[in-house]
């Protein structure tokens, strides 16, 4: 009977004492509005996550750039999505060896742009792709591949979807969560003619810790991959993306 204790009473304890030792809420950054899909989705995913960490939390929405700053400089305690390699970038950074979400970054480019086999054969056009400032993987994926006189930096994905749709450059680049969410909001549920052109391969994203809270990352870890196995992950990503058709 005292073995068949000792695993809660020892769990309920660790959540005491993290509990404790946040005098105010941990804050974490993200760069989705929670009017957005993506943003409903990552408040379901991250309410749960700490709740059993047992940790107090919210979330802060900032643009990329200052994002970024603000997470390097500890005036936010985390970052809620970033790629895999953005720790090599960002020493004052931990990495939550759990994934939150796995995307796909993608090219998109409007009908009837005809879609390419790898980023060489993109290379041997003369088209013009757009990035939102700060998504690193664009970033240095696009300039690497295309020449940086061919790469449009946008200060939000909102901008580089209306550069595209005003076919001021010819490719966007962005995740398929990301675009789905934005192909959802009222200003572009109309347009139709945007499509993959070039799959980029799978980008999965983990939260990020302020090296100061280093010791919760195991615990996120361990919560998030939980959340995972039971489902609700994916549970709370069709709750998100049910409310997105209402005004």
């Amino acid at each position: 009977m005292r073995s068949a204790l000792r695993i809660p009473l020892a769990a309920a304890a660790l959540a005491v004492c993290a509990a404790t030792a946040f005098a105010t809420p941990l804050l974490m950054g993200s760069i989705q509005p929670e009017s957005s899909y993506i943003g409903r989705w990552i408040r379901l995913v991250y309410t749960e996550a700490f709740r059993r960490v047992g940790v107090p939390f919210d979330i802060a929405v900032y643009p990329t750039q200052r994002l970024t700053l603000l997470s390097d400089g500890g005036e936010v305690d985390g970052d809620v999505a970033r790629v895999h390699g953005y720790a090599a970038a960002h020493p004052q950074l931990v990495r939550v060896e759990e994934p939150v979400m796995d995307a796909r970054m993608v090219l998109y480019g409007l009908a009837p742009q005809a879609g390419f086999p790898d980023l060489p054969a993109l290379a041997r056009t003369e088209l013009k792709a757009v990035v939102t400032r700060g998504v690193a993987v664009c970033e240095s994926t696009l300039r690497n591949a295309l020449g940086p006189e061919r790469v449009v930096a946008a200060s939000t994905g909102d901008q580089a979807l209306r550069m595209l749709l005003a076919q001021r450059v010819d490719l966007m680049c962005s995740s398929d969560i990301a675009m789905q969410h934005q192909l959802l909001e009222p200003e572009f549920r109309g347009a139709a003619n945007v499509r993959a052109v070039l799959d980029l391969g799978p980008f999965p994203f983990y939260p990020y810790l302020h090296r100061r809270h280093a010791a919760l990352a195991p615990q996120l870890a361990t919560a998030l991959k939980q959340m995972k196995t039971e489902g609700l992950i994916e549970r709370y990503r069709q709750e998100a993306l049910s409310g997105a058709d209402k005004p």
